[in-house]
């Protein structure tokens, strides 16, 4: 009797980006949220994260050519943090347990004329290649980016 072996499960590049960025501009003693919706610019900065995170991975990058890239979307700036804090644990969970693991690298865009201050703004995240499965319980409910 022959047992069938599982497919290897692809590994894939995952950039996810704001529709809307929160931007913290200081007034005075007050510090407001500006908001600014990302539209034509969400493929810019995917491409920007993209790089980052092939640039951190310099020592694995054949790892992360070929691989298919998901660019998924969360609804602001908040919801990106809260998914960015939720991959980074999970990431050390993985690594404290000796298993495979990824890394989250955090795209800062600094552009004053657009974003309307000088300080650094995150506008996506993109983790280095990993399965599918690893992030799900993260990630999964996410909708691929649209316009």
């Amino acid at each position: 009797m022959t047992t069938k072996k599982k497919p290897v499960e692809e590994e894939r590049i995952y950039i996810i980006i704001p529709k809307i960025v929160d931007v913290p501009l200081r007034r005075g003693r007050k510090t407001l949220n500006h908001h600014v919706r990302m539209d034509s610019r969400w493929g810019a900065q995917a491409v920007h994260a993209a790089l980052l995170m092939m640039d951190w991975e310099d020592q694995n990058i054949f790892r992360a050519f070929n691989k298919p890239t998901i660019i998924l979307s969360v609804r602001n700036s908040k919801e990106l943090e809260k998914v960015r804090c939720e991959l980074t644990e999970q990431a050390q969970a993985l690594d404290h347990q000796g298993l495979d693991t990824f890394m989250v690298h955090e795209f800062q865009d600094v552009q004053p004329d657009y974003w309307g201050t000088p300080a650094p703004v995150t506008t996506a995240i993109c983790l280095s290649p990993t399965r599918r499965s690893v992030v799900e319980s993260i990630i999964g409910h996410l909708e691929k980016y649209e316009d």
